[in-house]
């Protein structure tokens, strides 16, 4: 049992919990879902703050009941309103457990967990949603979710103290001490909106579905960011798979600890042998997954990954946004996918060569040797 519901007094609900990580998912869920129905951008100063928004919610979270922490496991509603609990605990209850059971718990398929959730009201239809990660990207979705553009600070979720959520494990650390001034959710807006769009809202291509502006906000330009549906489309989906302790090692080792861009070479005594886990270099997905939904397994991972520095990983990932706006690019014959190919080692080396020969006023032939004897100046 994951949990235990129960009333008190014929007022109040409490929850209470086996495990933290359980009671954080769900305070987690409750605040998404918080965005949706009973937190409002301010446009004086883009705080969120308590105030009717939509007339939906996720699945298990509606506003009432609204739910405070009083321990590290257990979680007690406000008082509730006259009447709710004889007329609405019994559709609350069927609620909660679709909740937990498939955003919280996740479910699996295929070897992959998903969070399945569902947002709308009980007046109309429910619309469902499966999202690999369930964290900004399903944050980034209500805020979005009213198909109106949002500047960046909008994203960046600026709260008060009373409104933070109260929740532990997590980077913001703020349980049970508390956050004490007004503070953002997000550091990286834009990670959350391209997210989003991995899990099936395209902004590229003939089904595109989310749009990036540019706009003023308080007097600075920034970033508007919107969706034109609320429907996901699954086949739009990019599902990153984990990278496994076996795979990890394999492709350090074939790769000899090095850089496959810039050629620098790093200690095999710093790899985590436990978790094949390296603090300098990682496993890189040779075409981003926002672009081809990872199909790694057992036998074609040495092909789909390479290794990579974790500076070029990010060059790698600011180079190649342009060419993941066109569909029809052809990643099997870029570079950047495939810098450990022959044809374009040769193509590098010939480079290099020209520029010897340029610097020293001499033939092709004699740059070479140059290089060969290791007696160059490059």
């Amino acid at each position: 049992m994951l949990y235990e519901l129960s009333v008190i007094d014929n007022q109040r609900l409490t929850i209470e919990f086996t495990k933290k990580s359980d009671i954080t998912s769900f305070i987690r869920w409750n605040f998404y879902s918080r965005i949706l129905h009973s937190l409002t951008p301010q446009e004086e100063d883009g705080l969120w703050k308590n105030g009717k928004r939509l007339n939906v919610e996720i699945r298990g979270w509606p506003r009432n009941p609204n739910w405070v922490r009083i321990s590290d496991l257990i979680l007690q509603s406000n008082q509730l309103p006259k009447g709710w609990l004889s007329e609405n605990l019994e559709q609350y209850s069927i609620d909660l457990k679709y909740g937990i059971q498939n955003a919280i718990s996740r479910v699996e398929e295929n070897g992959v967990k998903y969070s399945i959730f569902q947002i709308g009201n009980h007046n109309e239809d429910w619309i469902e949603y499966k999202f690999q990660s369930a964290s900004r990207e399903v944050a980034a979705l209500c805020i979005l979710y009213d198909l109106k553009p949002h500047p960046r600070n909008n994203i960046e979720l600026w709260l008060q103290p009373s409104d933070y959520p109260q929740i532990s494990n997590s980077p913001h650390k703020n349980w049970p001490k508390g956050v004490t001034a007004n503070k953002r959710y997000f550091g990286d807006p834009s990670k959350a909106v391209e997210s989003l769009e991995k899990m099936g809202w395209p902004r590229h291509g003939s089904d595109k579905t989310s749009n990036v502006s540019k706009g003023v906000f308080l007097g600075s330009s920034q970033e508007f960011y919107q969706l034109t549906k609320k429907e996901q489309q699954i086949k739009h989906m990019r599902i990153r798979k984990d990278i496994p302790k076996k795979w990890r090692i394999a492709i350090l080792e074939r790769d000899n600890f090095t850089c496959l861009y810039c050629g620098r070479k790093h200690s095999k005594s710093d790899m985590n042998p436990k978790t094949g886990k390296h603090p300098l270099l990682d496993p890189d997905h040779r075409i981003p997954v926002n672009v081809k939904t990872d199909d790694s397994n057992d036998s074609n991972f040495l092909q789909n990954l390479m290794t990579l520095c974790s500076t070029c990983n990010q060059r790698k990932r600011e180079i190649t946004k342009k060419f993941q706006q066109n569909d029809e690019h052809d990643w099997d014959n870029e570079e950047w996918a495939y810098p450990d190919r022959i044809d374009f080692l040769e193509r590098r080396i010939l480079s290099l060569v020209q520029i010897y020969a340029e610097k020293e006023s001499c033939s092709i032939d004699e740059a070479i040797a140059a290089l060969v004897s290791n007696d160059s100046k490059l």
